[in-house]
């Protein structure tokens, strides 16, 4: 006799055990694919800063720099970094000189990204998710 009771308790705590598993598995795997969104998110943002920055450290160097050969710059940079998931998007790149290109005078360089992610926001926001990723660097000519 005491072996069916025990065997009932048995599959009693894999029926429990199922149960818990169903009830915990979608809150692990948000946690997951927000885990991965953020970590594009944050990793986008730090290659747009670069290119930015090695865009303006470019331009300051050479004044004769022109702001199309500055933003060629930006997008050659951002070409193979960018995790972008199959879409299409591509950075705008804003130059401004508001005092000319002459020693001391600064430097503008804006890089803009439309980060779209992969899974989660889209299933969080509405259907054309875009979170905009934007940089600002400024430096002074050489």
């Amino acid at each position: 006799m005491k072996s069916n009771n025990f065997m009932e308790h048995i599959q009693s705590t894999k029926a429990v055990a199922a149960v818990e598993f169903a009830l915990i598995l979608p809150i692990l795997l948000i946690i997951l694919f927000a885990t991965v969104e953020l970590s594009t998110l944050l990793y986008d943002k730090s290659v747009i800063t670069n290119a930015g920055r090695e865009a303006t450290r470019a331009g300051i160097v050479s004044s004769s720099k022109t702001d199309a050969e500055i933003q060629a710059y930006v997008q050659n940079y951002c070409l193979n970094r960018l995790i972008t998931f199959g879409s299409n998007a591509t950075p705008t790149v804003t130059i401004t000189r508001p005092l000319g290109s002459s020693s001391g005078n600064p430097l503008i360089v804006t890089v803009t990204y439309s980060f779209t992610g992969l899974v989660l926001g889209q299933l969080v926001q509405p259907k054309n998710w875009t979170q905009m990723l934007t940089s600002t660097t400024i430096m002074n000519y050489e």
